[in-house]
């Protein structure tokens, strides 16, 4: 489906057309509706969240598009959906109270969370009977 999406952009019309009952290719731009406006709504929650709308709590990730990894930028909506992942998020705010900022957690205790992580993991091992084999290859 990249080629039929591609190849009209470049001008080359010896790709196929798509039948008629496929759906048009989704965008970038649609993926990140789906992820946020789309998302709150599926949810129920797009009265209060999903857009930055005054008097919506402001849900907001702030992402380093300089990182190497979406260089060199030529499109934002593709670099955020298809190249970045959770080493782009420098600064996160939560209804309106930041939780990231500078790439740094604020106000968790990573040891106990690392803690409870563990003692999780350990409980299903436990109550599934299997080995834990923290080393072994898949």
């Amino acid at each position: 489906m990249n080629q039929a999406t591609l190849e009209p952009q470049l001008g080359k019309a010896d790709w196929p057309a798509p039948p008629k009952d496929l759906p048009a290719p989704l965008t970038t731009r649609d993926v990140l509706r789906y992820a946020t406006v789309n998302g709150a709504k599926a949810l129920k929650l797009d009265s209060k969240t999903g857009s930055l709308t005054p008097g919506k709590e402001a849900d907001i990730i702030i992402l380093d598009a300089t990182a190497i990894n979406v260089a060199p930028l030529n499109q934002v909506p593709g670099a955020v959906v298809s190249l970045m992942d959770r080493t782009n998020v420098e600064n996160v705010i939560v209804a309106g109270k930041i939780r990231k900022w500078k790439g740094k957690l604020l106000d968790v205790d990573l040891p106990k969370l690392r803690g409870q992580l563990e003692a999780s993991r350990d409980a299903i091992f436990a109550a599934t009977q299997i080995k834990p084999d923290l080393f072994r290859s898949n």
